[in-house]
């Protein structure tokens, strides 16, 4: 692993240092899903972002793809769903509740409707031990369907923007937004795709492993794919 150079979001390192000092018990994460909505833009694939109000509990003011946590509906229906199960290193029950959130949460937050077939694999991130609200989330990539167009649906934004990879990163060192590692390190490797083609054929049949990160000085660390992506 290397050590990570995204911004470290406000407060993080101080819950991570109180959790070393033994004054925080970790807390059992939530499956959840996110999707990484895209289309062409002139300059390469662009992305579907949110940015969630300052009052939300978890990620408060911060800039994240749409998604969120596995609920009863998602558990509910039952389908074949091993040759994803296999390719996100969890059972058949959790892979077809995660592939049915990011469907449910994608069109609850922005209003466009995907299949689980429209779906590729991104990544797999769980919230570090030392957070009070914990997460394991799996990340999909899905093109924005040929005549639909993405809104502000969720009373959890305060805005949306559909962006390039370079322009999040941007927006991020210029502190105008905040994100947390893991959609940082995905804006990273989305700039180096120079198409929703490569990207969705990159991801199509895609194989991913459950990264958490730990604190390692004032940084934190990354997935070894990562190394080559980040700053020196």
């Amino acid at each position: 692993m290397s050590a990570m150079r995204p911004p470290i979001p406000p407060g993080l390192l101080e819950k991570a240092r109180e959790y070393a000092e033994g004054d925080r018990v970790p807390a059992t994460p939530r499956d959840a899903a996110t999707v990484l909505l895209l289309r062409d833009g002139v300059s390469g694939p662009e992305v579907f972002m949110m940015v969630r109000r300052r009052s939300m509990a978890f990620a408060a003011g911060m800039a994240v793809f749409p998604g969120g946590g596995v609920d009863e509906r998602d558990r509910a229906e039952q389908a074949a769903t091993s040759a994803y199960s296999a390719r996100m290193g969890c059972t058949e029950q959790e892979a077809g509740a995660l592939i049915r959130a990011a469907v449910r949460e994608l069109e609850e937050e922005s209003g466009v409707t995907v299949s689980a077939a429209d779906l590729g694999l991104w990544d797999a991130w769980t919230t570090p031990l030392f957070e009070p609200r914990r997460y394991r989330t799996w990340f999909f990539t899905a093109r924005l369907p040929e005549g639909e167009s993405a809104e502000e649906m969720s009373t959890e934004s305060s805005s949306v923007a559909w962006v390039s990879a370079a322009d999040a990163l941007a927006r991020v060192r210029s502190g105008e937004w905040t994100m947390m590692p893991p959609t940082y390190v995905s804006c990273l490797r989305l700039a180096t795709f120079d198409s929703v083609d490569a990207v969705m054929a990159a991801t199509r049949e895609a194989v991913v492993e459950m990264f958490m990160p730990e604190l390692a000085g004032d940084t934190l660390t990354s997935p070894a794919w990562a190394a080559s992506l980040l700053e020196p």
